[in-house]
């Protein structure tokens, strides 16, 4: 009797383990075609057919901000966005060392130089992004940090679907309906780039300011992204995005001390810093769906104004 209790116990788990790898699998397959984020770091870190000339990190107002189509087509170039929203350095640093393990280094990195880059105390913005690469060394390091049981993922991996959202357990059942129905889907773009809103700015009042404290990790990452850059001899760049009136800066009470880490790198480094916060699109709130957030009418002018500027104004140093 206890035999055959043991031996039923025993199948049934079994088959709950086979089916629970099943779905992982699928799961995983399905977040790599379907989820966004994910298969922008599947490109980034291992199927980058070609080397960059340009790799653009930093926050939304990267991620949101520059087209790379935009970018490739007037200067004949190849980038990548891998910028994320609420990214911080410490999050930027690793993914320039997960690129660099498998990639030759870019020319140049263009990095937003804003505040939320260098306070926010964030590690990683969405870890279940990076659970598909989960076997390379700056991201298993990083998840780990993120509290998350990376040994016990080495034997268990279909726990990994226990830290995903809904998105990539949906993305199951965009794969089920793919076998029943192929998709026609146009899944070719991976440039990084996600901006499809198209309000407005509607109010033109400054909120009330706020102090900024600086996070002294990843003040210590933008040292080492700047020592990798060297060492690689990659140019490296800081922008300062568009935004309406300047009212995104005129919030921060400390904001003087805040830039003077990015300042006092680029008087130490040599490193260009370009402001593209006075341009004419600066004060039209079509272009703008916030007052940090160019929408997507504003970013294509935008995208089209910096790719200009990299033929015409001797941004580049490295002839390409």
């Amino acid at each position: 009797m206890l035999r055959n209790y043991i031996s039923r116990l025993c199948m049934a788990l079994l088959i709950s383990c086979l089916l629970s790898w099943i779905s992982y699998k699928t799961i995983i397959a399905g977040s790599r075609k379907y989820v966004l984020a994910v298969r922008h770091n599947e490109r980034l870190f291992r199927h980058n057919d070609k080397p960059l000339d340009i790799l653009l990190l930093g926050t939304s107002r990267m991620k949101n901000h520059l087209d790379p189509h935009i970018i490739d087509s007037i200067t004949g170039l190849c980038s990548f966005n891998a910028g994320i929203g609420g990214c911080t350095a410490v999050e930027a640093n690793m993914i320039l060392k997960t690129y660099l393990l498998r990639n030759k280094p870019p020319k140049t990195i263009f990095i937003t130089a804003d505040v939320i880059f260098i306070c926010s105390t964030r590690l990683l913005t969405l870890p279940a992004a990076y659970l598909t690469c989960d076997d390379l060394p700056p991201v298993r390091e990083m998840l780990g940090r993120c509290g998350m049981p990376v040994k016990l993922y080495d034997i268990i991996p279909f726990l990994k679907v226990t830290e995903m959202d809904d998105i990539h357990r949906a993305s199951i059942f965009y794969m089920v309906k793919n076998w029943i129905k192929p998709s026609k889907l146009d899944l070719s773009d991976s440039s990084g780039f996600i901006n499809t809103i198209n309000s407005t700015l509607k109010e033109d009042n400054a909120k009330n300011t706020k102090i900024a404290t600086l996070n002294n990790n990843c003040v210590d990452a933008l040292d080492e992204i700047i020592a990798q850059c060297r060492k690689n001899n990659i140019q490296l760049v800081f922008l300062h995005a568009p935004e309406f009136k300047h009212i995104y800066s005129a919030r921060i009470a400390n904001l003087d001390k805040v830039m003077n880490v990015y300042y006092s790198r680029c008087k130490a480094y040599n490193i260009p810093y370009l402001h593209y916060d006075s341009l004419s699109i600066c004060s039209m709130p079509q272009y703008f769906r916030d007052y940090s957030h160019l929408n997507a009418i504003g970013a294509r002018v935008y995208s089209t104004i910096f790719a200009q500027d990299l033929l015409q104004n001797g941004i580049l140093k490295t002839k390409y």
